[in-house]
């Protein structure tokens, strides 16, 4: 639960009603700290629970039934499959990874796509979401990029689209072609759901909102993140991986690098 305190680390706060806040951001991974799966390879460090056969895929997704045709098991380490193919507003996807529509700290929302149309993607995409998530899901004592909150989230991250199975042209979006790229909601403080920032909510949550894009930035494959900086009063902070876009004003975009630039 929320404690009333709004903790000032690593963020300026301005104004009384919309803030500006500033995010100075690591640019690289996770260093020596624990928060993905890529750390359960060092030998210094147990398989963490998610991913106990550190294959850097987690029991989560393994396990996740329309991931069955890639014949993935929690046993033993398996291969990552996927590929992204061509650029994301021109390619296409091979051996996609469906995300689990409920994880640690997340949940995918459903828009007019079925429950399992609109979530497919690279490894390195499904892996960002859930790491990120999952360290913004815990208690800020164990959470190694919240800035803001002492407190454990009560609210999910919510994420969207991401790419179509074999990916290519969708008509909702320029990208998303070659499962690199999902689109996240900002939160609210008060419940799960959209929010259209052009109407100045007074239940959005920028506190929260800045705390899940540090989640994100920690992450050295995240290649950039699109938001609209002005509605959000979110201000880039000089961190060239977040950029302004006045399209994004009820989602935030996010783009992942392409781990394999195969057929390129």
């Amino acid at each position: 639960m929320r404690d009333g305190t709004r903790p000032t680390t690593g963020v300026r706060l301005f104004g009384a009603t919309w803030f500006a806040l500033w995010v100075w951001l690591a640019a690289t991974g996770c260093g020596d700290v624990c928060v993905d799966d890529a750390c359960a390879g060092d030998p210094q460090s147990p398989n963490p629970t998610w991913d106990t056969d550190g294959d850097h895929i987690s029991n989560l997704t393994e396990n996740h039934p329309p991931n069955a045709y890639l014949g993935f098991v929690d046993t033993i380490p398996n291969e990552d499959p996927s590929r992204a193919i061509g650029v994301p507003n021109g390619g296409s996807l091979d051996s996609a990874i469906n995300l689990p529509d409920n994880g640690q700290g997340y949940t995918h929302y459903l828009g007019t796509d079925g429950a399992q149309a609109d979530d497919w993607a690279v490894l390195a995409t499904i892996n960002a979401m859930e790491d990120a998530s999952r360290e913004w899901g815990q208690d800020s004592a164990f959470s190694t990029c919240r800035l803001n909150s002492q407190w454990t989230p009560t609210i999910r991250a919510q994420i969207g689209d991401l790419s179509l199975q074999m990916g290519g042209f969708w008509i909702d979006h320029d990208s998303h072609q070659n499962g690199l790229d999902a689109d996240l909601r900002y939160l609210r403080d008060d419940a799960e759901g959209q929010l259209d920032l052009r109407d100045f909510p007074p239940n959005y949550d920028p506190y929260a909102t800045v705390d899940l894009l540090s989640c994100l930035l920690l992450d050295a494959s995240v290649q950039l993140i699109l938001l609209d900086t002005a509605l959000s009063s979110i201000s880039t902070g000089g961190n060239q991986r977040l950029l302004h876009d006045p399209d994004h004003y009820n989602h935030f975009h996010v783009r992942v690098f392409n781990p394999t630039r195969y057929g390129q």
